[in-house]
């Protein structure tokens, strides 16, 4: 990270392990990619979410979740509640279910 600071686990620079000089035409792939299954990452303005009540079958506007990378769902569901909050002055409860 010191060498491209700016890098995160969706978008990064990386620097090879010698210098390579092309001539020509080439098409490059990617051969290996490791993700810890931990991560969730959100980019900016493609997720939303809008808020249903049954009742009346009114929706409210769609609220658009900011870019970060998350360690967890709980960090989603976060983020989620404080965009209901600063809105709607409600808070959602969370519940984790384990099993199956």
């Amino acid at each position: 990270m010191n060498i491209y600071p700016n890098n995160t686990t969706s978008q990064f620079v990386t620097k090879l392990p010698k210098h390579f000089e092309l001539t020509g035409d080439w098409i490059v792939s990617l051969k290996e990619i490791s993700v810890p299954i931990t991560i969730v990452n959100v980019a900016g303005g493609t997720y939303m979410f809008e808020i249903r009540d049954t009742a009346s079958g009114t929706t409210s506007e769609r609220q658009t979740l900011p870019a970060r990378t998350h360690v967890s769902i709980m960090t989603i569901i976060q983020d989620v509640n404080k965009l209901i909050k600063a809105k709607y002055g409600i808070t959602l409860k969370q519940q984790m279910v384990h099993g199956r």
